[in-house]
């Protein structure tokens, strides 16, 4: 059964909506998922489901929609969610996804929006502009390119007859994986800053900047306990020898009223040593010699 309901829209990922309480899942349009990764044509990878997301909420999210349930083929209910049409200003939202390259037409239910998405590979809008993944392929862990319809197939180059090896396949490139605390890129200028790459240069660049902060961080170390020591007076110098005071042993003297040792009895009873030149009569003055007369 049909019906028809209208609200305020909030967006709660690429193809699905809350409007009047209700669950809306965007009928015939089939939308990246929210881990869904996609390249632009410079080669740069993005979240592809995070950035429909946002453009459907710049589009639709906190403005009065209308309603229409159902897909056109009977079916009004998938997974506890009403499959409706969705109009904003008199615009239908699924057919705007899809003629933007932000969706695709899910053909395997309806062809309402072929067209559209024809014009969009033509243009090359949205995902029809570099390289995407099916996203009802991508659900069920499979990695299948979509393919333009619009786009004739390219004809093989022959191998020339000198050739000595074939000419070479192209490997498809690595697909980054997402968990959902990836930011969200708004706009195309910023897909750059959220995707994620693989450089040699990039690790080789965080090792040298590990050991410049381990060198810092000694540097620092060691500042801080040379300063202690300065402060503290000590040197730590262990080539230098310790310097050991020496004390002058002076020889104990007898106090007065005491008998004498023998070394002060020795000293008492020594002559004074005498001059040899001096004989009895003559004594030395400061002028010279001089005879003393008895």
């Amino acid at each position: 059964m049909n019906f028809t309901f209208s609200g305020i829209a909030r967006v709660v990922d690429a193809d699905g909506l809350v409007v009047d309480g209700r669950k809306i899942r965007l009928a015939a349009v089939d939308s990246p998922e929210w881990n869904q990764y996609a390249e632009d044509k410079h080669g740069r990878w993005y979240n592809a489901g995070e950035y429909v997301k946002e453009c459907l909420k710049k589009k639709v999210e906190g403005k009065w929609v209308v309603v229409k349930a159902g897909d056109g083929n009977g079916n009004v209910y998938s997974h506890d969610r009403v499959l409706g049409t969705v109009f904003c200003g008199g615009e239908d939202i699924g057919e705007w996804l899809v003629g933007q390259g932000h969706s695709v037409a899910y053909t395997r239910y309806s062809n309402r929006y072929k067209s559209q998405e024809l014009k969009a590979q033509q243009a090359k809008r949205g995902m029809w502009e570099g390289r995407a993944y099916e996203p009802e392929a991508w659900r069920q862990g499979r990695k299948k390119l979509i393919q333009p319809d619009c786009v004739q197939p390219v004809r093989s180059t022959p191998t020339p007859k000198h050739a000595s090896k074939p000419t070479p396949k192209l490997d498809t490139k690595p697909v980054p994986r997402v968990t959902r605390d990836t930011g969200i890129p708004p706009t195309i200028d910023t897909w750059e800053s959220s995707t994620p790459t693989f450089s040699k240069e990039r690790s080789n660049g965080g090792i040298w900047k590990a050991i410049l902060v381990w060198l810092v961080i000694g540097g620092l170390l060691w500042f801080v306990f040379r300063s202690t020591d300065d402060e503290s007076g000590v040197t730590p110098t262990p080539s230098t020898p310790r310097l050991q005071t020496q004390v002058e042993v002076q020889p104990e003297r007898a106090l007065p009223g005491e008998p004498l040792f023998e070394e002060d009895l020795r000293e008492e009873t020594m002559e004074p040593e005498r001059d040899p030149r001096e004989r009895p009569g003559r004594r030395r003055t400061a002028e010279g010699w001089e005879y003393v007369l008895k």
